[in-house]
C-alpha cells in the first residue's frame, strides 16, 4: 500500500485526523514528532538550537523514513510539501491530501495552540495576527499545496462525534485513492 501524506496549514487537523485514523487500524506517524524522538527535543528546539535548515534536513530524513518503512498516514508539517523537493517525492510514492479548514476554525485553534507553534508564537488568542500570518504562509505554500492528489474538508474535528464523521468519510477516500493507483 503506498502512503498517504497529509499536507496542509498549520493547524488544519493533519495530527488528530492522522490520530484518528490510527485508532480506525491505519500505520499512522507525524513526521514532527517523528523528528522530535530522533533528536530528543521538540521541533522549536531544534529551529532555535540548530536553525531552520537543519529542522528541514531533518524533516525531510524523517519524511522518507516513514514513506519507506510502510506506513500508510503520515502526517506532514505544514512547510514539508515546500523544500527539498518533497511534495515531488510525495507525489510520485504516494498521494498527498491537502485538508483545508474553515478560516474561523483554523484561526481558534492556532490562536487556542499558544507557543506550541513556532510559526506562531506570542501571538496566542491575537486573532488579526493570526490572519495576517495564515495570509502570508498560504500565499507562500499555494504552489506547493495545489499539486495535492485530493483535497479533504477537515473542518470537523472539534469533538468525538465530528472525528469519527470525519474519519469515515477520509476513510472513503482512501478506498477511492487506493483504487486509482
Amino acid at each position: 500500500m503506498r502512503p498517504i501524506f497529509l499536507i496542509g496549514l498549520p493547524g488544519c487537523g493533519k495530527s488528530t485526523l492522522g490520530r484518528a485514523l490510527a485508532d480506525k487500524g491505519y500505520a499512522f506517524a507525524d513526521v514532527d514528532e517523528a523528528v522530535e524522538l530522533r533528536c530528543g527535543r521538540t521541533v522549536a528546539e531544534v529551529i532555535n538550537n540548530h536553525g531552520i535548515d537543519t529542522f528541514r534536513s531533518m524533516e525531510t530524513e524523517e519524511l522518507r523514513r516513514l514513506a519507506a518503512s510502510g506506513t500508510r498516514i503520515i502526517a506532514c508539517g505544514g512547510g514539508t510539501p515546500c523544500h527539498s523537493g518533497n511534495m515531488e517525492y510525495m507525489n510520485s510514492t504516494g498521494a498527498t491530501v491537502l485538508l483545508q479548514c474553515h478560516r474561523d476554525r483554523l484561526i481558534r485553534r492556532l490562536g487556542e495552540a499558544g507557543g506550541t507553534r513556532p510559526m506562531f508564537a506570542m501571538m496566542e488568542h491575537d486573532h488579526d495576527a493570526i490572519n495576517r500570518k495564515i495570509d502570508e504562509i498560504s500565499a507562500i505554500r499555494a504552489p506547493f499545496y495545489s499539486q495535492a492528489s485530493a483535497t479533504f474538508d477537515s473542518s470537523l474535528l472539534e469533538n468525538r462525534d465530528e472525528i469519527e464523521e470525519t474519519t469515515n468519510k477520509f476513510s472513503e477516500l482512501i478506498r477511492t485513492l487506493s483504487a486509482d493507483r
